[in-house]
């Protein structure tokens, strides 16, 4: 099962997306092979014991973060508390688009980081997330199909 997680700055808007695309694993019969969690990058990064975890180091409860656009920048400023894939979402994606896109998304930068990308995983042709034009997954766009 993959085990990915939406994170956000607060929540509002992240927690409402990670609930729209947990719909559509219902729907779709996907959830026997993907989940979707929210969190805020804050916990997903805290080290030590939180409230949520007696454990500590949330990561590992997932396989790889998609942060909304707009924590780019504090993505890149705690990269040394990361120990799984996290990848920007691209902010024609952040919103209500298709589940599989953001999988097949998920899938590819889990794969970029197994073959040894650095953490901020970014397409090689797409290192700038706020000006992506894409709205269907990086693997779709690169074969021409969007």
């Amino acid at each position: 099962m993959l085990r990915i997680v939406v994170c956000c700055l607060g929540g509002a808007s992240s927690s409402t997306m990670a609930k729209h695309f947990n719909d559509q694993l219902v729907e779709k019969g996907l959830t026997d092979r993907y989940s979707m969690s929210f969190m805020p990058f804050s916990l997903l990064t805290a080290e030590g014991p939180t409230f949520f975890s007696r454990k500590g180091n949330l990561q590992e409860r997932f396989d790889v973060a998609l942060l909304c656009p707009h924590q780019k920048f504090e993505a890149k400023r705690l990269v040394p508390k990361l120990t799984i894939p996290v990848f920007v979402i691209p902010m024609r994606m952040y919103g209500p688009v298709d589940v599989e896109y953001l999988i097949e998304d998920a899938e590819d930068v889990l794969e970029l980081w197994n073959q040894g990308m650095p953490n901020v995983v970014e397409f090689p042709d797409e290192g700038r997330s706020m000006v992506a034009i894409r709205r269907i997954s990086h693997r779709r766009w690169a074969a021409g199909q969007g």
